[in-house]
């Protein structure tokens, strides 16, 4: 109902779900499969997060952004160069909360050299 000096007015019953806003919340930290990979071989990152929608993800590297890297899950075939630590970040801006920021926490993928077999005598 409203009402002013002109008169009053009622509108039909309107129904308002209010749910509370928070900040992106880990669910599940860095999991690197496998962890320790041969040079050239596929290898998978997840990290999961909760929270009010949407989040933003950035796959990090040494602190550096992975670039292309915006998924909960991460999949590529690594180089030397790309063993190291590894982290999700992960950010939302819920209502009434401002920028939020969460990180999975880090992990280390370790990159090897394919073995030459060994002659048997």
């Amino acid at each position: 109902m409203v009402a002013n000096l002109q008169g009053m007015s009622t509108s039909s019953i309107v129904s308002l779900n209010l749910t509370n806003a928070t900040g992106p919340l880990l669910v599940s930290g860095t999991v690197i499969t496998p962890p320790v990979v041969v040079q050239g071989s596929s290898v998978t990152m997840t990290a999961s997060f909760t929270g009010s929608s949407p989040i933003s993800y950035q796959w990090e590297h040494a602190g550096t952004n992975v670039l292309g890297a915006t998924n909960t899950s991460l999949t590529f075939t690594p180089q030397f160069s790309d063993g190291g630590i590894y982290t999700l970040v992960a950010s939302n801006n819920p209502p009434g909360l401002g920028s939020q920021i969460a990180n999975s926490g880090s992990a280390t993928l370790y990159v090897v050299a394919a073995g030459k077999p060994t002659r048997q005598c």
